[in-house]
């Protein structure tokens, strides 16, 4: 697709389209373009002519291929992708490992690791729960045999890690709310991996300068806004100078070497289900895995299932599954929001779910969830704006007490992949900062996630196929907010009808002084890993002979 010529109406056009979706997606009330002040206008315009640049200079011809119906076709393409992808990064191969030294220190986040490449030597600093043993390190929970499954292998990952051996394979989430963060010192020829980019920054002690944090948020949120992208073609590199370049690594297993190279590592692709039975077959025996997996006497800490519940659809549907799996206990937030209840009381009844409810961190009666931080409140957001999101994650904050060692399930991109209108683009979209602020406070109280509905995502449009199916039509209300696929799911499972699903109600709050909290919010939280990273090693170069 070309772009020549950028003529004012149809960039007005994409630009109006992307502010009334802006607002949707955030939860507010509907705006008229009409109202923006000029200025505000001519900035919505700016970033739909730089989108609009990034998508023809970069995006491959083999769009068609990769956008096609055809599993076979789509699969191809994934592969043509990959090359172009990698040219991004390096063409070089990365060294083999000849060294791996492990730190377990009881000072930093639970959960968190981080590795340290210097020449041939990766050296790791992992929390006290993080899992390790010869062949693996690893945070979190995947579909396969704790004991036997190697975690580079799975494409349900739900966690990270790093697959130990000649050549080190770092493992991210397969999933798109949570990222790897490579940092490369091209002055000490050093590269860090972690699974928290406060860990990975303050690998890098007192050199990081303010100017680099400050580019930062607009390079991580720019991953997601500025680019038709997703996990398949983006771009991996948030931001550099010229002594650090830092990398957002989604989904693909990588190895790295002190010399910044990232080479990435083919993933399979499994065939998508065909109909309702084999979709929820899968979901269900997935489910299962990881929750065997989460419980499995070989774990140094194990994780129990808790599930998420309100009155929309896909929270409902997953606790649902989560039940049909054994998880005996549900969170809900008891909160009106616009005047709408979204308490998920009777739904937990319904599943026999033993409820745990707590206050909303905005109060028990929110009129608008766009809010600007302070006070006490912007102590609290500060752990979930030093992420890659924007510090929406926060209503997760009131059930801090409820969640050590514990696998939260949540209906989290359920909203994309179970919406009855045409299905996303393939390949997990990259294109929201939203939901993608729960790192920080994930990797501190010590708890895994699993947005189940992630689950099978990535080739949506047999999954839209299904929703939109002869099957299905018992289980559509014919209006907007409708969702057959969960419906059915909860349904099926005894929750009522009218108990879910029948309007929207959106409770995550949407910081608007994020990018003024950033750089201040980023080094509180650095703070928490200044011990771990003295217990880093020295370069080789400069170590005593």
């Amino acid at each position: 697709m070309a772009f020549e010529g950028f003529d004012k109406a149809s960039v007005d056009a994409v630009a109006r389209s992307l502010y009334v979706g802006f607002r949707r997606d955030s939860g507010l009330e509907p705006d008229e373009w009409s109202t923006l002040a000029p200025s505000e206008q001519k900035l919505w315009r700016r970033v739909v002519r730089r989108a609009m640049r990034a998508f023809a200079k970069e995006i491959p011809r083999n769009d068609a291929d990769y956008n096609s119906g055809s599993f076979p076709i789509h699969c191809a393409a994934v592969r043509r992708r990959a090359t172009e992808q990698q040219r991004k990064l390096d063409a070089r191969d990365t060294l083999a490992c000849k060294s791996v030294l492990v730190d377990r220190d009881e000072s930093i986040p639970p959960l968190a690791w981080l590795c340290s490449i210097d020449r041939d030597v990766h050296a790791f600093t992992i929390g006290r729960s993080v899992e390790h043993n010869e062949q693996r390190i690893v945070e979190g929970v995947w579909a396969g045999d704790f004991a036997t499954t190697k975690i580079e292998e799975s494409d349900c990952m739900f966690g990270s890690g790093a697959a130990l051996g000649e050549q080190v394979v770092f493992v991210p989430p397969k999933h798109n709310y949570e990222h790897l963060f490579v940092l490369h010192d091209c002055a000490l020829q050093r590269t860090y991996v972690a699974n928290s980019l406060c860990f990975v920054l303050a690998a890098a002690g007192s050199e990081i300068e303010e100017s680099f944090l400050a580019m930062m948020p607009a390079g991580l949120l720019a991953l997601g806004r500025l680019r038709p992208a997703n996990i398949d073609f983006y771009d991996p590199l948030v931001c550099g100078n010229a002594r650090f370049r830092l990398f957002k690594m989604m989904y693909y297993n990588f190895s790295a070497d002190h010399a910044g190279v990232v080479k990435l590592h083919e993933c399979r692709l499994h065939p998508p289900a065909g109909n309702f039975k084999e979709y929820r077959d899968h979901l269900s025996k997935q489910l299962g895995a990881l929750f065997a997996n989460a419980r499995h006497p070989g774990r140094s800490t194990r994780f129990e299932p808790i599930a998420t519940v309100s009155t929309g659809y896909d929270s409902v549907a997953c606790a649902a599954l989560a039940k049909e799996q054994g998880c005996v206990e549900a969170l809900t937030l008891d909160v009106s929001v616009k005047g709408k209840d979204d308490h998920g009381g009777d739904v937990a009844a319904s599943l026999g779910l033993r409820l745990i409810s707590r206050r909303h961190v905005m109060g028990d009666d929110i009129a608008n969830l766009r809010v600007e931080f302070s006070g006490h409140l912007q102590e609290a957001v500060a752990e979930f704006v030093a992420t890659q999101g924007v510090g929406d994650d926060i209503a997760f904050q009131p059930f801090e007490s409820c969640l050590s060692d514990r696998l939260l399930v949540t209906g989290g991109y359920g909203d994309t992949i179970w919406r009855r209108q045409p299905p996303t683009p393939p390949g997990l979209p990259t294109g929201t900062v939203f939901s993608k602020s729960i790192t920080e406070f994930r990797l501190r109280v010590g708890f895994s996630y699993l947005p189940l509905p992630f689950i099978a995502a990535r080739f949506p449009q047999a999954v839209n196929a299904i929703s939109q199916s002869a099957e299905m039509q018992p289980f559509c209300l014919a209006q907007e907010y409708d969702r057959p696929i969960p419906r059915r799911i909860a349904e099926e499972a005894g929750v009522p009808r009218e108990a879910f699903g029948q309007r929207k109600v959106a409770t995550a709050p949407l910081p608007t002084n994020h990018q003024a909290l950033f750089v201040a919010s980023v080094r509180k939280v650095m703070n928490r890993y200044r011990q771990g990273i003295r217990r880093v090693p020295p370069p080789v170069a400069q170590r005593p002979a």
